[in-house]
């Protein structure tokens, strides 16, 4: 019987840029960048930090706030959640969160990955000890004004698009007529996913596009004990007031992050630079960057909700606010957190544990035949496919030479030689290098030639090879940074989510080959 699930290392085109690699593995240049470990004891750790040092009002601000918007989103607090409000109220919880756009109908898969390692997370530790109560969080970018990131969803070869004229904040944008215009996306691209179709329908029939995006992250994760929260709430950012007022009137955040921003800059790279201003002013339809704070410091005084963070400063202002133990986020969203540290210090605001989600490969068991026959491994099919064919034919080809071996040969006889000249001529010296060189580079280009050869002789290999990635990767780019969950829950069901969740390595994070159960054939 096949693996259903096996995670593997990141690599290939799934590789880890430096920074994160060295992260995850503890390079200890980077301590100064971060507090705790992803793993959980660091987990733990950070929980306990953050649980003496989260006030009681933090709490009930916290707990007023989401019964506010799930009154406001959702006609009022459904059952389940209320418990998990309930939850925060004892000292003795933290919660984990992770983030996102508001994408429509979720946007990419691994939206659905982030939900479900943070799920995964909070029911291991909850079940490894009963020190500390673990609740999971999403926070939703609804103060993201970048719409052509998240107007639109793909599923397969069709692409819905949002066509509003709307500006300002994703999150108070109107959902007037999307309903509708989702449905007849699906009936006219001939997508007969009924329940799908139905379930966005629900969805879109919410008045904003934060409130549609906190209706859908329940439905998807129906029976999850998760929590949704809105950061573009006039009691919560009246909270962090005093941050606010600080990078207004002088460039804070920027100044606090200059250390650690050129350290990254001489050794890595930085993801995210920080601006003299690090917030936007929302009004009606309108987000606009702060270049000029002295011009809205009034303005802010008399409605701290019209202020904005932006995707750096977001992270202080969502740490403020909850009781949180560790941030599960991509690549990238690791890369920025630490740049980060310096900010929390001056705040004396407990850094979390920053912690990387896994990528998932979803195969079935037709796609799994065809791997085991052409002989490849998992970690094979994650190699580009130029890369993994001239792999395969330098150890399958029909008559493998190994040019490694040559190589060592050639620079053996060519020390030999340099010992001998130096006991006899050493002028010979400048002139065996320089015919050194030349045999390797002869050595070489004959490598290429057969390679050439042999890849011509082993064409057919090549294009089965191809449209094996080609269910994986799109121009190299993973699948699931390109199509959405819905044309695999119309295959699997609602039990994918399950199974997702069920899979997800808790804290070694990696990359999961899942072979989900049909549940017509279980």
């Amino acid at each position: 019987m096949n693996q259903k699930h096996e995670i593997v290392q990141f690599q290939g085109t799934m590789e880890l840029k430096p920074l994160v690699r060295d992260y995850l593995m503890g390079k200890p240049d980077l301590a100064h960048l971060y507090t705790y470990k992803s793993d959980a004891e660091g987990v733990l750790q950070s929980a306990r930090k953050r649980l003496i040092t989260f006030a009681p009002h933090q709490r009930e601000l916290l707990t007023e706030a989401l019964r506010g918007q799930y009154q406001r989103d959702m006609g009022g607090v459904p059952e389940s959640v209320e418990a998990r409000i309930q939850d925060l109220y004892s000292p003795k919880t933290a919660t984990l969160t992770t983030g996102h756009q508001l994408n429509l109908a979720g946007g990419p898969l691994f939206f659905v990955y982030k939900v479900a390692a943070i799920i995964k997370m909070a029911r291991e530790l909850n079940k490894m000890q009963s020190e500390i109560q673990f609740v999971p969080v999403f926070w939703m970018a609804s103060e993201d004004h970048d719409l052509e990131e998240i107007d639109h969803f793909r599923i397969g070869k069709h692409q819905f698009q949002w066509d509003t004229k709307q500006r300002g904040a994703v999150g108070r944008m109107r959902t007037e007529q999307l309903a509708s215009s989702i449905h007849t996306f699906f009936t006219e691209a001939g997508i007969h996913y009924a329940d799908v179709a139905e379930l966005l329908k629900r969805t879109y029939s919410h008045s904003t596009l934060a409130g549609a995006h906190r209706y859908l992250v329940h439905e998807v994760f129906a029976n999850e004990p998760i929590l949704v929260l809105d950061g573009d709430d006039p009691r919560l950012k009246q909270s962090f007031a005093p941050v606010f007022d600080r990078e207004l009137r002088a460039p804070w955040l920027m100044t606090q992050t200059s250390a650690a921003v050129q350290f990254l800059e001489r050794n890595y790279y930085v993801q995210v630079n920080p601006r003299p201003c690090n917030l936007f002013y929302l009004e009606e339809q309108e987000r606009v960057r702060i270049d000029e704070p002295n011009r809205f410091i009034e303005r802010w005084e008399k409605d701290p909700a019209c202020i904005s963070p932006n995707a750096i400063m977001r992270p202080l202002y969502q740490e403020w606010i909850l009781p949180n133990a560790a941030y599960v986020g991509g690549p990238a969203e690791v890369a920025y957190w630490l740049q980060l540290k310096p900010a929390f210090d001056d705040l004396s605001l407990p850094y979390p544990a920053v912690c990387l989600r896994p990528s998932y490969v979803l195969i079935d068991e037709k796609w799994e035949q065809k791997r085991i026959k052409l002989g490849l491994s998992r970690e094979d099919v994650l190699q580009p496919v130029t890369e993994l064919f001239a792999n395969w034919v330098r150890d399958n080809g029909s008559f493998p030479i190994d040019f490694a071996d040559l190589h060592r040969m050639l620079r053996n006889q060519f020390d030999l030689l340099r010992g001998v000249a130096h006991q006899t001529d050493p002028s010979f010296t400048g002139a065996l290098n320089a015919q050194e060189k030349k045999q390797i580079k002869g050595l070489e280009m004959l490598e290429k030639r057969w390679l050439k050869a042999e890849k011509r002789r082993h064409s057919e290999m090549r294009i089965r090879m191809e449209q094996l990635l080609l269910e994986l990767f799109q121009n190299k780019v993973p699948v699931e940074r390109i199509e959405s969950v819905w044309s695999y829950y119309a295959q699997y069901g609602h039990s994918l989510i399950a199974e997702v969740i069920k899979a997800s390595p808790a804290f070694d994070p990696g990359v999961v080959f899942l072979m989900p159960k049909s549940p017509i054939n279980p």
